[in-house]
């Protein structure tokens, strides 16, 4: 897949991963973002930009491409919909 040009396939993907495969796939996707505690409108990496790839490198080779994107569509929309929340505590 190409970086612009063919992120609408991860959505097409989603559908088709086994929901038993996406558990472990949050295991490794979740620690990776989130919502910062102390400023709830932004978001935190727990690894750098440059390490990254490694680590999906180290994660996620051989697993199946349909679950990986099961899990980052599954993962964003969790902390989407955290992030969403917390922007309407604070401006209602």
């Amino acid at each position: 897949m190409n970086i612009l040009e063919n992120e609408c396939k991860v959505m097409g993907l989603a559908p088709y991963c086994k929901s038993c495969y996406k558990e472990t796939y949050e295991r490794v996707l979740a620690p990776v973002i989130d919502v910062d505690p102390q400023n709830p409108l932004v978001f935190k990496a727990s690894l750098d930009a440059s390490t990254f790839y490694d680590y999906l490198v180290r994660h996620l080779v051989g697993e199946r491409f349909d679950n990986i994107a099961g899990a980052v569509q599954h993962l964003s929309k969790e902390r989407i919909t955290v992030w969403i929340r917390n922007a309407i505590k604070q401006t209602s």
